[in-house]
């Protein structure tokens, strides 16, 4: 290396530090996963009843039809941004995402004897819970405090291009069996696969007048920061079903964190600094690194109530448990590991509630209403190199959502569109002692479908 670690630094935590949200490491719930599922916003722990189960409550699956596939995918989805620090600048930004696409196959293991006791059916998924792309510019004018140079008025205006990619795929084997009449128990295990990159382009133009009039000083300082990982791990999914009696049912889950198997990455960083009286000096560094985002666990538990072929209700409530302060990004070398942007994250509870209704027969429709609440929060304990709320990295915004389904029923199959919305917008106190008031809103068309192989 050129130069110190900690200088060559300097412009990946200015641009993290004053930028609308490239990804969202505060929310759990940005997208909903599944055909039936997304319709009722999500409301599916007790009511799993079809392939999406291996990711609400396996438990269900037991309960599925004998062998069916299910298939989901985006048309388009939209996230809509907007920043603003009291008496400063605004940053808006609007992202098209590629929304989840789920695939899942199921298959009977064993039939079951009296009352199906013993049935046994197994799942195998293919899922994309989050998937982000996100590309911008935003343009920053700010004048430095007078003590960043004694006797000069320093202004700076910043040209700032972000792009971020941020997607995860799961695989899986998901069983659900029934031990009693009443009972389905089931788990799943999903190895997940996490692939990010993070690139700033910075170009700041600083004017250095004197206070008195006698220089004027104008300098180009750009700089380039790519972060790129990749992570493997294992996730488990646990769940029971309980049928308290005809047409009602109780369900529960538990998502376990992820099992970090591989965790790998770059950090490049190329930038013109300021040298003193030896004028600018160009830094650069280059060295491995690790993407260190930590899941929490999920506990959900639901409620339904349905009359085949008439109507169903549903109600989830889902509890994430809180995350300990941890560094998302390491940069690994001999001489010891640095770690940047500590982030700590709160319990959160979520609610889920659904409804679909049968009309004609063949014309299903539903309707349901979900939180998406931020799990950020401030770090505990010492230290500067904490997340803020104005870091793109964290979204402190409370969320809540709808959404809606249309669903038209062939003899072995069924299609569907969903659609979905939440928004939100906070207020915060920075630590700078400014004021950040945040927006946003997330909506998303599904198109999905399952088709049954049974005879009957």
């Amino acid at each position: 290396m050129i130069f110190g670690r900690v200088g060559v630094l300097i412009p990946v935590l200015g641009v993290l530090a004053s930028s609308s949200a490239l990804a969202d490491e505060s929310h759990h719930r940005n997208y909903l996963v599944g055909d039936r599922a997304v319709g009722l916003g999500g409301a599916f722990t007790a009511l799993a009843d079809d392939g999406s189960a291996a990711y609400y409550n396996p438990a269900g699956l037991a309960d599925a039809k004998d062998e069916s596939l299910s298939l989901g995918a985006s048309l388009y989805g939209f996230v809509n941004e907007e920043r603003q620090l009291a008496g400063g600048d605004t940053s808006r930004s609007s992202t098209l995402v590629a929304y989840p696409t789920a695939a899942i196959w199921v298959a009977q293991v064993l039939a079951g004897g009296k009352d199906t006791i013993g049935r046994t059916q197994a799942a195998f998924s293919i899922l994309t819970p989050s998937s982000r792309v996100s590309r911008r510019g935003d343009t920053l004018l700010t004048e430095l405090p007078p003590s960043t140079l004694p006797g000069y008025r320093v202004t700076s205006l910043n040209r700032r291009q972000l792009v971020a990619e941020d997607e995860s795929l799961w695989a899986g084997i998901s069983v659900g069996t029934k031990p009693l009449s009443f009972l389905s128990v089931g788990a799943s295990v999903f190895g997940s696969l996490r692939s990010t990159v993070y690139q700033f382009y910075d170009l700041d133009f600083v004017a250095l007048e004197a206070l008195d009039g006698s220089d004027l000083r104008r300098l180009t300082i750009p700089a380039r920061t790519e972060i790129a990982a990749t992570n493997i791990g294992l996730i488990g999914n646990f769940g029971v079903r309980l049928r308290l009696a005809p047409g009602l049912h109780m369900g529960a889950s538990v998502f376990t964190p992820e099992l970090a198997i591989i965790r790998s990455g770059r950090i490049a960083v190329l930038a013109v600094q300021s040298g003193g009286a030896s004028g600018l000096t160009v830094s650069a560094l280059e060295a491995d690194a690790e993407w260190r985002s930590e899941r929490p666990f999920r506990l959900a538990f639901g409620l339904s109530y349905s009359k085949p072929q008439r109507f169903a209700l549903a109600v989830d409530v889902t509890y994430y448990t809180p995350v300990g302060r941890h560094s998302l990004v390491s940069i690994v070398e001999a001489d010891g590991d640095t770690p940047l942007f500590d982030i700590e994250k709160r319990g959160v509870i979520e609610a889920s509630l659904g409804a679909e209704v049968h009309i004609l027969d063949a014309l299903v429709l539903r309707a349901g209403f979900f939180t998406n609440k931020s799990a950020f929060t401030s770090c505990s304990g010492e230290g500067e190199d904490c997340l803020g709320p104005e870091s793109p990295l964290v979204d402190p915004t409370d969320r809540y959502g709808v959404a809606g389904a249309v669903a038209y029923r062939l003899a072995h199959a069924t299609v569907s569109a969903s659609v979905t919305y939440n928004a939100g917008s906070s207020l915060l106190a920075t630590a700078s002692g400014g004021q950040l008031h945040t927006r946003s809103s997330h909506a998303a068309l599904i198109i999905g479908g399952s088709f049954n192989f049974s005879e009957d």
